[in-house]
């Protein structure tokens, strides 16, 4: 993890949160690599990860910028987070809800994303507000694409990063106008326990829980979003992976498709042979060999 090496919470300078390298220190993604190496890791098994945030510092002296300028602690909390009742907030408000949607179209391409993601706003008990934020969603989707039609742009993708509720009491995620508007979901299945929320142990990510909701497996829907489309693709992840129906559907779902495509190339390639040896009677035409699969076994 190559990152969080400076904090505004932890020095009283400015320095850089993921630094690559650093030839005045040995606080760097480079000599931790070295050390991780040179204490008999094989380089094969480090992975490295870049990290895509950073924090901000209140400077001692607003004209001294540079990194390892004086600081008085951090200028926003650490995670730059914003609460529930901002973002609910924004969405209601017409204006607010225009500039979000704009501003972040233009940090999207600015910095040279493909997609933006909504992280983590999860199901409110109030209707309005969950019917506030499909028309966010809406709004979204509609400049997403008038900013790809007008620039001749690739078209930026919508993501969402959702609860792993769907609904909280009687209140759900407006999921209408995320079949609409988003490319893809993210679950969040994490968060179940942690020490500040209660006093007793708990698994901070399990898969299954027979006596709680609490769990990535079971009573839980992973679900991908196509936009432009009325069809929803929804997975429901089995208790039991070893059930043979399981393995049968699954090898049904890879191997009609894969035939019906193999079938359609060699229909094609032998069509367009078969017209071209009529055009050229008269010439001397290379001997070509098609293996058909026009079947597969049955799955077992």
């Amino acid at each position: 993890m190559p990152e969080g090496y400076y904090k505004p919470s932890w020095w009283n300078y400015t320095a850089a949160f993921g630094a690559l390298y650093d030839p005045g220190s040995e606080v760097s993604t480079e000599y931790g690599i070295n050390a991780w190496i040179d204490g008999g890791l094989s380089a094969n098994k480090l992975v490295l990860g870049l990290p895509f945030y950073g924090y901000a510092w209140t400077l001692a002296n607003p004209n001294d910028s540079a990194i390892g300028a004086p600081a008085k602690g951090s200028a926003i909390t650490d995670d730059g987070d914003s609460n529930f009742s901002t973002f609910f907030s924004m969405a209601t408000q017409p204006s607010h809800r225009s500039s979000f949607i704009e501003s972040s179209i233009q940090r999207a391409r600015l910095y040279g994303f493909h997609g933006l993601e909504l992280c983590c706003v999860k199901p409110d008990t109030s209707t309005t507000k969950m019917e506030t934020m499909g028309i966010l969603f809406d709004d979204w989707r509609t400049a997403v694409d008038r900013e790809s039609k007008n620039s001749t742009r690739s078209l930026l993708l919508l993501t969402l990063a959702s609860d792993y509720l769907l609904s909280k009491n009687s209140t759900s995620y407006p999921m209408e106008s995320i079949q609409r508007n988003f490319d893809w979901v993210h679950i969040v299945s994490y968060y179940y326990h942690l020490p500040t929320m209660e006093n007793f142990t708990g698994a901070h990510s399990v898969l299954y829980d027979p006596s709680s909701n609490e769990c990535s497996i079971s009573l839980v829907y992973c679900y991908m979003v196509s936009s432009h489309s009325s069809v929803m693709y929804k997975f429901i992840a089995q208790e039991d992976e070893k059930d043979p129906r399981n393995k049968r559907q699954l090898l049904l779902v890879i191997l009609l498709p894969t035939a019906a495509t193999v079938t359609l190339v060699l229909v094609s390639t032998t069509w367009y042979l078969r017209k071209r040896a009529r055009r050229n009677k008269d010439k001397f035409v290379p001997a070509v060999k098609i293996l058909f699969l026009n079947h597969f076994p049955s799955p077992s």
